[in-house]
């Protein structure tokens, strides 16, 4: 990328306004990965620990940014485009604790919000992109994510149909509009995804690692001029709020 190009450096100022871009700088400057590009595999569980260190949960959190961060030249690697890209449907993975694969007759979806801590449906299936042979950043959330579940882990691949209509969550301001198009009420003057209206557009929800870097815990306002904001997602994932899958295959069992 050249120094003439008005985007070099874009995303990289994307994550100077999100607390959880913030603490991924700061995780790839302690990394040493200024100049050297960092596998996906890398990223995915930098984003994923990243989120852990910025969540408001956390003992000391804060959202002031950091002046070491702002004054450093940013990673030229930041602004590769696979970091925000697009649903890749050949490397989709469902992990469970269960021996049970997934399956459309126990496909169960329940549109009701989640939580307040946590802007997502309340029942669901989720899938994560695989980097190599497994969805890194998922098994990092599992195993030290706000919610860890312990091994043993089933790793499954579902092939995606080509005709599956997924939303991306790109940018803050993707998920503003995916709010303001499909609003329901939230908290006083905040909303969120009705995802049950969500669903008759929309058979699933791509969040990208880029996405989640620069969306999670963001506030930003829809075009009516009510405030939205990304919660409790904590690893680049897809909400499936429909069965859109040709094929199901065991991958690997994950034993820790």
């Amino acid at each position: 990328m050249s120094d003439a190009d008005p985007s070099a450096g874009r995303f990289a100022r994307r994550l100077l306004e999100s607390p959880i871009g913030r603490s991924f700088l700061g995780i790839c400057r302690d990394e040493g990965s200024q100049d050297r590009t960092p596998t996906e595999r890398q990223v995915d569980t930098w984003a994923v620990e990243a989120c852990a260190d910025a969540s408001p949960h956390q003992p000391g959190y804060a959202t002031d940014s950091d002046t070491d961060l702002i004054s450093a030249r940013p990673p030229p690697w930041l602004d590769d485009p696979r970091w925000t890209a697009g649903l890749d449907r050949d490397r989709q993975t469902w992990v469970t604790r269960s021996e049970r694969p997934p399956a459309e007759s126990a496909f169960d979806f329940d549109g009701r919000p989640f939580g307040d801590m946590a802007v997502k449906p309340r029942r669901a299936l989720w899938t994560s992109t695989r980097t190599g042979a497994l969805p890194w950043g998922w098994l990092t959330y599992l195993r030290s994510g706000a919610d860890p579940l312990p091994p043993p882990w089933h790793v499954w691949w579902l092939d995606v149909a080509p005709d599956a209509r997924v939303y991306e969550i790109d940018s803050p301001a993707a998920w503003a509009l995916l709010c303001g198009r499909y609003p329901a009420e939230f908290e006083a003057d905040s909303v969120q995804p009705d995802w049950t209206a969500v669903s008759v557009d929309w058979d699933a929800v791509h969040l990208p690692v880029g996405g989640l870097l620069t969306t999670q815990q963001v506030p930003v306002t829809t075009q009516s001029g009510r405030r939205c904001e990304l919660r409790g997602w904590d690893a680049e994932s897809t909400v499936w709020l429909r069965w859109c899958f040709t094929e199901v295959t065991w991958l690997a069992d994950v034993n820790g």
